[in-house]
């Protein structure tokens, strides 16, 4: 056989090999990803919303609802509730009945309330391999709340289970009190501080009740979510000895100070495989947060090491800077679509519509 007739045929099977590796490995992760979704939410969905709070209760008949659960502080409840999710919603708004016989495939509502033990509610949200916990923002009452984390889960197609933890965010009562917009951040501000315990002992009585090498968890955090969150994970970290590294920590919008943040971020990286931070500078919510509390906010996009910045300000930018929702991005298309693709461990730079910026103040932008 003459050497080179030799050379193209050892160079033919070396080709048919790698090539052979590489369409098994292309069927092998199609299967994966196909075998993950059990459920692939394509139709109208009730779904289990296990629910942690502190929120305090009227003498109201208990039910999933403001009726029930108001704005001011109490002890822990542990609660069960379902949503149902219309397959017909626009993605991420939240068009809400309280009449359970209207169209299932138009309307949110919620129904079955069930009141929980604490050791029933760990064993229920263990059961699944994936949990995601959400923690909402300033100003955000009961319903809005659990109607938000069951619309994330049906439009990411979360199959694990779904956690809310809820805080007493909201108005007071009385019309007159709904008006004077920076007293409710300030009495939301102090019962975000109230909440840091609880909150924390959530977290480290979650990770005792799993093996954290076989569950992956998800934490997603909003607004002045974070002003309870962060200080918890700090917390957290101080412990020498613990389990606890969540898959992914998700934060959208944070109204946190930035030198602060930065000077805790190493702190809390240790808990989490992967920090991602949403940001925005035309956020009009963090830009009067910040004058409220006399600092930078880190959802207003600052660049933080070892953490990924993404500025979102091109897929939801307030109209002519005065309006839109500027705040609430994180419930929309083109955070969930970028969501899903983190959430499969896809790194920012491999992700759809992911640029590079040019700024100093993030690492990545959202095109639209």
């Amino acid at each position: 056989m003459k050497k080179k007739n030799y050379f193209w045929i050892v160079y033919l099977l070396i080709f048919s090999m790698i090539y052979s590796c590489t369409s098994m490995q292309k069927i092998e992760i199609e299967k994966i990803l196909n075998q993950r979704i059990k459920d692939p939410m394509i139709d109208s969905k009730e779904i289990n919303i296990y629910i942690i709070t502190n929120r305090i209760t009227t003498t109201n008949r208990e039910d999933c609802n403001n009726q029930f659960f108001r704005n001011a502080p109490s002890s822990v409840k542990y609660i069960l509730c379902s949503v149902n999710v219309p397959k017909e919603h626009s993605i991420g708004a939240l068009d809400t009945s309280s009449d359970n016989s209207l169209n299932k495939d138009k309307f949110f509502f919620a129904r079955n309330y069930r009141s929980l033990t604490k050791e029933d509610f760990y064993k229920q949200i263990t059961q699944e391999q994936e949990i995601l916990i959400f923690v909402h923002g300033f100003n955000v009452e009961f319903e809005e709340a659990l109607y938000r984390i069951a619309q994330i889960h049906y439009d990411l197609k979360f199959q694990g289970t779904s956690v809310l933890y809820t805080w007493p965010a909201g108005p007071e009562e009385g019309l007159f009190s709904s008006i004077l917009i920076n007293d409710t951040y300030k009495n939301n501000q102090e019962h975000a501080k109230v909440s840091i315990p609880i909150f924390k002992n959530f977290i480290e009585e979650i990770f005792q009740q799993i093996d954290n090498k076989k569950k992956n968890i998800y934490l997603i955090v909003h607004s002045m979510g974070h002003q309870i969150v962060i200080p918890s994970l700090i917390e957290i970290s101080k412990i020498k000895y613990n389990n606890i590294k969540f898959k992914e920590i998700i934060f959208n919008a944070p109204d946190y100070p930035v030198d602060t943040f930065r000077e805790e971020v190493n702190i809390i990286s240790s808990l989490a495989n992967r920090i991602t931070i949403y940001c925005s500078p035309d956020d009009n919510a963090l830009k009067a947060s910040e004058t409220v509390n006399g600092t930078r906010r880190i959802g207003q996009c600052y660049k933080v090491n070892g953490i990924d910045v993404i500025n979102v300000q091109r897929v939801d930018s307030p109209i002519l800077g005065i309006g839109g929702l500027g705040h609430g991005y994180y419930s929309s298309r083109a955070i969930l679509t970028d969501l899903y693709q983190l959430m499969l461990g896809l790194e920012a730079k491999n992700r759809l519509f992911i640029i590079k910026s040019n700024q100093s103040t993030e690492d990545y932008i959202l095109r639209d």
